[in-house]
């Protein structure tokens, strides 16, 4: 349940109770997949890391993997490959719980 709170320069906010069972870290991650699934468009030969854990196929939160297909504009086929590049899984995803991975510098408009 959110509740109003007061802080020390008198101003009021709104306590969101949603994020009081993560870390930090996973608080930061939650904050800025927001943001990443505004500007970031998922496109096919991207790498994707897992923003949850998806069970049934045996995948773990931050699992690493590459999108082969564009099933619909919130679904994508996504394969995960070990070192030698021999596929361990495979399985359709929400976008919501992909973040795109960026290996170089991203420059802002």
């Amino acid at each position: 349940m959110d509740t109003v709170g007061y802080y020390s320069d008198n101003s009021k906010r709104l306590d969101n109770s949603f994020g009081r069972g993560f870390s930090a870290p996973d608080q930061l991650l939650c904050r800025g997949l927001v943001k990443t699934m505004k500007t970031d468009t998922i496109k096919i030969l991207d790498v994707v890391a897992l923003v949850e854990a998806v069970p049934e196929k045996n995948l773990k939160k931050g699992q690493v993997g590459t999108v082969v297909e564009e099933l619909t504009s919130e679904v994508f086929e996504v394969e995960f490959s070990d070192l030698q590049g021999r596929t361990y899984a495979q399985a359709a995803l929400q976008a919501t719980k992909l973040m795109v991975l960026h290996h170089e510098p991203i420059v802002s408009p």
